[in-house]
């Protein structure tokens, strides 16, 4: 594997694809998460201790879902890389004045 990509348990990778899968946790707070928490797991057990109301996907979805994706001939390739360049960072939108 390339860098940015880790081979992964499969009890790593069901976390990894929970902590993805929840509501408002997009790829830049998913390497956050990661990078503080140092796994899915830790990161998905703050997320539920926070007392904020994460909507985490169990593992039994998860493994229903990888386990369907796998019969379709599909695997999953885990990466943390993250780059994003200027040009794609800044909106386009018009900034809006208030006052």
């Amino acid at each position: 594997m390339g860098p940015g990509h880790k081979t992964l348990t499969r009890d790593e990778l069901v976390d990894w694809l929970r902590l993805i899968g929840t509501e408002s946790i997009g790829p830049i707070t998913f390497k956050q998460l990661l990078a503080k928490h140092s796994s899915a797991k830790g990161s998905i057990q703050a997320l539920l201790n926070s007392g904020s109301k994460y909507n985490v996907p169990t593992t039994d979805l998860v493994e229903r879902q990888l386990l369907a994706a796998e019969r379709d001939g599909i695997r999953a390739i885990p990466s943390v890389k993250l780059t994003i360049r200027n040009s794609c960072a800044k909106s386009t939108m018009p900034r809006q004045s208030y006052g």
